[in-house]
C-alpha cells in the first residue's frame, strides 16, 4: 500500500468531515481492513475523537480571534486590546438639562446650591432624580445655567494598601465616569482632603501631579489607578480613597423637560425654574463594535485634532451623544474659509445638538485638542428630504395578496431601506439600489419605477426681509424651457395676498428666476417677480418677508438633475414616506397576466408626472410601410412627428 493512502487528512475542522477523515486513515490501514466502521464499537471511538478533534479546533479559532482587535468578539478581549491602543471605552452618559432657577422671597440674597442637589422630572408614568454635579453660587438669588444631569449620586471608600492585591473598582457598569469625584484623605480620622482629575495628557503629567488614571475591566466596571510618584502623585499606606460617581438610567430620561426641586436651597423652597434646554445626550456604554472601529482612530490621532480623521477620532472618544460626524477643512467649503475646520454632529437622540451640548463639545473637546493656527467651528446638520411617487407591475397568478397589501408591503420596504441606507453623513441615494429594494419586495413584482423630487424645508421669519439659501447638495434640473424646477411649494401670504407660492421660470439669458405667483393657469398672477434665482443646487430667496405661512414651515419641492442624491458637507438625506406627495401605486401587468396577448395596449411608466400612457408602438404600428421586392423585404422605419412643445406647468417632454 502506498505512504500516500496511510497519511491522516487534517485540513478539515468540521465534524462530518473529520470524521470521515478518520474512517479513511484507518480503514487504509492493513490490520483494520475487514473491519465495518459503521456497525461496529470502532464506529463510536471514532465518533469520539472526531467530537474532541473538533471541540480542539473550534477552542483555537476562538482563541486566535480574540487575540487580534478586529476579529475579537468577547467585551473583555476588545477592551484589553484598546487598553494597548491607549483608549477608555465611552461610560454610559447620564441625559444633561440646563436650567436657570430664581428664588421667590430669599431668605438672603447671597445663596449657593452644592453638588448633589436634587430635581426630579416625569416622563409618562415614570420619575426620574436629577442632580447637579457642581457648586453654584449667586448674589441676587437668581442662579443662571445650572447644570443637572439624571441620576443618583453614590459613593464608595477605599484605603490604600501596597501590601494589598485590592482594585480599585466602581461596582456599577451604568456610572457616567465624567461625574467622579476622587478625594485622597491622609487617613481614615482625616478631615481635608486633595482632590484628583483625571489624567489626559501624559506630556503634562509631573511626580506631582494630583492625577488618577480609569479604564475598563474585563468585568466591563471601570476601575481607578494612581501614579507611582514618577507619572503622578504616589500614594502613601493608610491613605483613605473616597469616590463619589453618578449612576444614570442613560436614554430613558431624554426629553425631560418639566422640573421641579426636591431639596430647598439654604431653606427657600419658593422656586422658579425656567428651562433653557431640555435633557439630552444620555446614552448607552460604548459598544464593542465602536471600541473596535474608535480605538485605532484614536491611536493614529495621538490625542491631538490636526486633519479632520482626528477630529472626528477625538469627537467619538470623549462625546457621547454621537450618531455621525462629519468634518470638514475651511478649504472645502463654500466660499472657501481658510483656518477654520467645520464641524457637524448627527446626535443620537434629536435632530441637532443642544446649545449646552455645542458649548461642551467645543470647550471641553475640540478647542483643548486643536492646534493654535485651526479653529473649529460647529455647523448643525442639514436635512435634504426625499420625497417619490412609486409604481411597480406585478403578476397576480404569483402571489396571494391583495393589490393593497402589495403596496403596504413595498411601503415597508422603502422605509428599511431608509433606516438602513440613509440618514448618516456620507450616504448616497442610490437610484438602481432603491428600485432593486422595491423589486424584492415580494417575487410577483416584475419591475417599478419611481419620480424622485427633493424638498427643503425652512421656518421663515415672518415681516422680516430675509434672505434664505437652500442647498439641495446635488444639481437641479437644467430646464431651458417652460418645465419647471420648483415642483411645488408651500403656500403663505406676502403684500397683502394669500395663497401666494413660489415657481420658477426662463429668463432671457438661459438662468432661471424664482417668482411668487398665486392662482394657476389663466388666473395665475405674479405678486412677486424677482424673489430669487436657481444656482446649481442652490436656490436663493431674496428678501422673503412672508407676513404668514399656511402651516409652521416652507416646504419648497424641486426636481433633480439625476436620480442619484448625494449628501454633501453637513447634507443628511432622508426619505419622507408621510408626506402628501408620498405616494406606492401597484398595477398588474397586462402581458403576463394573459391581458393583453398583442401589447398594443401595455401601459408603462412615465417619468412626467401624468402616470402611465399607451405603448408608442400603437401609433408606430399604424403608419409603418412594408415594400416587397423579389430578393428582399425591407421594412421602411417609421415616420414620426416630431413632439410639439407643451407651454403649460404639464409639459411632458423628457427631462
Amino acid at each position: 500500500m502506498s505512504r500516500e493512502s496511510k497519511r491522516l487528512n487534517v485540513s478539515e475542522i468540521d465534524f462530518p468531515e473529520i470524521r470521515q477523515n478518520l474512517k479513511d486513515f484507518l480503514s487504509s490501514q492493513e490490520t483494520l481492513q475487514d473491519y465495518d466502521f459503521e456497525g461496529s464499537a470502532i464506529s463510536t471511538i471514532i465518533d469520539m475523537l472526531s467530537y474532541v478533534t473538533h471541540y480542539n479546533a473550534v477552542n483555537a479559532n476562538i482563541g486566535i480571534n480574540e487575540t487580534f482587535l478586529d476579529t475579537a468578539q468577547f467585551r473583555g478581549s476588545v477592551v484589553g486590546h484598546a487598553r494597548q491602543l491607549g483608549y477608555t471605552p465611552r461610560s454610559a452618559s447620564a441625559p444633561v438639562a440646563n436650567i436657570d432657577i430664581a428664588v421667590n422671597n430669599p431668605s438672603d440674597q447671597s445663596l449657593s446650591i452644592p453638588r448633589g442637589h436634587r430635581f426630579k422630572a416625569k416622563i409618562g408614568n415614570e420619575t426620574y432624580n436629577f442632580v447637579t454635579d457642581e457648586e453654584y453660587s449667586t448674589d441676587d438669588a437668581v442662579f443662571s445655567d445650572v447644570r443637572i444631569l439624571q441620576g443618583s449620586i453614590k459613593n464608595i471608600e477605599f484605603i490604600f494598601d501596597t501590601s494589598s492585591n485590592e482594585k480599585y473598582v466602581i461596582p456599577n457598569s451604568d456610572v457616567d465616569v465624567s461625574t467622579l469625584l476622587v478625594e485622597v484623605f491622609d487617613s481614615r480620622t482625616s478631615s481635608t482632603s486633595t482632590i484628583f482629575t483625571e489624567a489626559k495628557r501624559l506630556t503634562e503629567i509631573g511626580s506631582t501631579s494630583n492625577v488618577y488614571f480609569i479604564s475598563e475591566n474585563p468585568d466591563g466596571l471601570f476601575e481607578i489607578t494612581f501614579g507611582d510618584g514618577v507619572i503622578g502623585t504616589g500614594l502613601e499606606n493608610g491613605n483613605l480613597i473616597r469616590v463619589e460617581y453618578l449612576v444614570t438610567k442613560k436614554t430613558e430620561a431624554n426629553g425631560a423637560s418639566v422640573f421641579s426641586s426636591v431639596d430647598s436651597i439654604q431653606g427657600n423652597s419658593n422656586l422658579s425654574i425656567t428651562v433653557n434646554s431640555r435633557a439630552s445626550g444620555g446614552d448607552e456604554r460604548e459598544s464593542t463594535d465602536s471600541i473596535q472601529y474608535n480605538a485605532p482612530l484614536s491611536y493614529a490621532s495621538q490625542n491631538r485634532a490636526v486633519v479632520p480623521n482626528d477630529f472626528e477620532a477625538v469627537i467619538r472618544e470623549n462625546f457621547a451623544n454621537v450618531s455621525s460626524v462629519k468634518v470638514w477643512g475651511g478649504e472645502d467649503n463654500s466660499p472657501p474659509v481658510y483656518g477654520k475646520v467645520f464641524v457637524s454632529v448627527l446626535p443620537e437622540s434629536g435632530d441637532v445638538l443642544t446649545i449646552d451640548e455645542q458649548n461642551r463639545l467645543l470647550n471641553e473637546v475640540l478647542l483643548p485638542k486643536s492646534v493654535i493656527t485651526v479653529t473649529p467651528e460647529i455647523l448643525d446638520p442639514e436635512f435634504l428630504v426625499i420625497t417619490m411617487e412609486v409604481f411597480f407591475k406585478y403578476d397576480p397568478s404569483m402571489t396571494n395578496l391583495t393589490e393593497q397589501q402589495l403596496e403596504n408591503k413595498v411601503v415597508d420596504s422603502i422605509n428599511n431601506f431608509d433606516e438602513n441606507s440613509l440618514g448618516k453623513f456620507d450616504n448616497v441615494f442610490r437610484y438602481s439600489q432603491f428600485l432593486q429594494t422595491v423589486d424584492e419586495t415580494d417575487s410577483a413584482i416584475l419591475n417599478s419605477f419611481a419620480r424622485v423630487y427633493l424638498s427643503k424645508r425652512f421656518v421663515p421669519t415672518l415681516n422680516v426681509p430675509t434672505t434664505y439659501t437652500l442647498n439641495f447638495s446635488t444639481d437641479l434640473y437644467e430646464s431651458f424651457g417652460t418645465r419647471p424646477v420648483i415642483f411645488d411649494s408651500t403656500t403663505f401670504t406676502i403684500r397683502g395676498v394669500s395663497g401666494c407660492r413660489f415657481k420658477d421660470f426662463l429668463n432671457n439669458d438661459g438662468t432661471r428666476r424664482v417668482s411668487i405667483v398665486r392662482g394657476a393657469g389663466v388666473d395665475e398672477t405674479v405678486v412677486v417677480r424677482d424673489a430669487g434665482i436657481i444656482d446649481g443646487p442652490r436656490i436663493i430667496l431674496q428678501s422673503f418677508s412672508p407676513e404668514s405661512i399656511d402651516g409652521e414651515i416652507i416646504n419648497i419641492e424641486a426636481v433633480p438633475a439625476s436620480y442619484d442624491i448625494v449628501g454633501t458637507l453637513n447634507t443628511v438625506l432622508t426619505l419622507d414616506c408621510d408626506c402628501s406627495r408620498f405616494n406606492v401605486q401597484g398595477e398588474v401587468d397586462t402581458i403576463v397576466s394573459g391581458r393583453d396577448y398583442s401589447g398594443v395596449n401595455y401601459r408603462t411608466f412615465n417619468r412626467d408626472s401624468g402616470g402611465t400612457v399607451p405603448n408608442g408602438n400603437s401609433a408606430v404600428t399604424s403608419s409603418t410601410m412594408t415594400t416587397t421586392t423579389t430578393t428582399t423585404t425591407t421594412t421602411t422605419p417609421p415616420t414620426t412627428t416630431p413632439p410639439t412643445t407643451n407651454n403649460d406647468n404639464n409639459d411632458s417632454s423628457i427631462y
